[in-house]
């Protein structure tokens, strides 16, 4: 939704996101973090149907581990995997920055700050529904 007569906007953001991370050289685990956000964004060209954009998203979610695995130093070296283990809910905060493209299609560059073990940047693509800027 764009504030009428200012360059700001807010909205909703949902995000399926995949990571993974390889601790030691010997357990590599795969994450998936549900968020969804409130989001907050300042319009750089208020009057074209181009504009950049920069925010941030205050949101909740949930991270899964959607695969573990891990070798461990036995006689024959076994590949020990589990899946769809663990799951916790988390607060985040996501600085933004990117381009919408004629008031609709958005391309968004960001950072999902959780804490220090599950943060990360992400390039998103999106498509606006309302908030198409008053002439």
């Amino acid at each position: 939704y764009t504030l009428s007569g200012t360059p700001f906007s807010c909205g909703i953001n949902g995000t399926i996101s995949e990571y993974s991370r390889t601790w030691e050289k010997q357990t590599s685990i795969t994450y998936t973090p549900v968020t969804s956000s409130l989001i907050f964004d300042y319009n750089f060209r208020d009057k074209g149907v181009n504009s950049a954009f920069c925010g941030i998203g205050i949101g909740f979610g949930t991270i899964h581990i959607t695969r573990y695995d891990t070798i461990l130093q036995t006689k024959d070296y076994k590949l020990l995997s589990w899946k769809n283990f663990y799951r916790h809910s988390v607060l985040c905060i996501s600085p933004r920055a990117g381009i919408e493209i004629r008031d609709r299609f958005r391309i968004t560059l960001d950072a999902t700050i959780i804490d220090s073990e599950h943060t990360y940047l992400g390039l998103c693509t999106g498509f606006v529904f309302g908030g198409k800027k008053n002439r």
